[in-house]
């Protein structure tokens, strides 16, 4: 979108606990440690010590002297110098974007729409970031259609078992290889509930994005399916763009009291290696060396 020297990058998990946050982390580390200059914000509020529904600890961030983030005034904590104002505002107060002056912990509270996240880039970019980490919502996907490279997770925590995991993995590449049309006046935004009248018709969709939206990715990838055995064709205007897809085998397991943490012995990058896209464990793979490369463009 800006250069290639300017990076954006954007996370979205299914579900939570699928591993979103880890994948950010790994790969902010990665790329710290190759040099680069970091920025980072999140579409939304990021910040519980807590997961509200498990009980678990969940995922913080640590940043360092020199990154720069873009969060409400509220959640400014000492160590950050404001250096842009944005006339973004949300419950917690205007998006600021600041530097920090020592590596401290810091909460997100960032832009949540397309052309507001736009200004928060530009801003970043205008600071000397390098790469600049969107921590996304999968019910706010939309302004995620602008970044560079985009990290989807899914896990076990999300399908409860691997069968169900490889189907949705099938589902996503399916969604990401749609051929792209022309725009048209026709185009659906959303994929129709029924879509048999439809059958050996052309079905145009606006926004690959939106395939993500759907309350059951499975079913809708399979309906769409037999849309094209059925003699139809299927294409989208702005196609579904995902870099590669992080998977995760841990799961909150049912305990006396609450949820303990829980992990599937099982090796998910081989048991999805049918997927196009890159698949990566980042958890058995520790570093995500090899997607820090996937987000510079120099690897897969």
């Amino acid at each position: 979108m800006f250069s290639k020297n300017k990076i954006s990058v954007g996370f979205a998990g299914l579900a939570k606990n699928v591993g979103k946050t880890t994948a950010l982390i790994s790969v902010l580390d990665n790329l710290r440690s190759l040099g680069k200059r970091i920025a980072l914000t999140s579409i939304g509020y990021d910040g519980e010590e807590i997961d509200n529904i498990t009980g678990l600890p969940k995922p913080k961030y640590f940043l360092k002297v020199g990154d720069l983030v873009a969060t409400a005034q509220r959640c400014l904590v000492s160590g950050l110098r404001v250096v842009q104002e944005t006339d973004v505002f949300t419950p917690l107060g205007r998006v600021l974007i600041a530097r920090l002056e020592r590596d401290t912990r810091v909460i997100l509270a960032g832009p949540n729409k397309l052309r507001d996240l736009e200004k928060a880039l530009t801003m970043f970019f205008s600071e000397g970031a390098e790469v600049a980490l969107v921590d996304g919502s999968i019910n706010r996907v939309y302004p995620l259609k602008l970044v560079d490279r985009f990290i989807l997770s899914t896990g076990i925590a999300r399908t409860g078992n691997l069968n169900r995991l490889k189907l949705e993995v099938e589902a996503l590449n399916f969604f990401a290889s749609l051929p792209v049309a022309e725009p048209s006046g026709n185009a659906l935004e959303f994929i129709p509930s029924n879509i048999a009248p439809y059958k050996g018709q052309d079905l145009i969709f606006k926004e690959g994005v939106n395939f993500l939206l759907s309350e059951d990715l499975i079913g809708t990838y399979l309906k769409l399916k037999r849309h094209l055995l059925n003699g139809g064709k299927l294409g989208v205007i702005n196609p579904l763009k995902i870099s590669a897809i992080t998977v995760s085998t841990f799961y909150p397991k049912p305990a006396k009291e609450g949820f303990e943490p829980a992990f599937m012995d099982i090796d998910l990058e081989r048991e999805l290696s049918f997927s196009k896209i890159p698949v990566i464990d980042v958890k058995r793979g520790r570093d995500g060396r090899r997607l820090a490369k996937i987000v510079l463009g120099s690897g897969g």
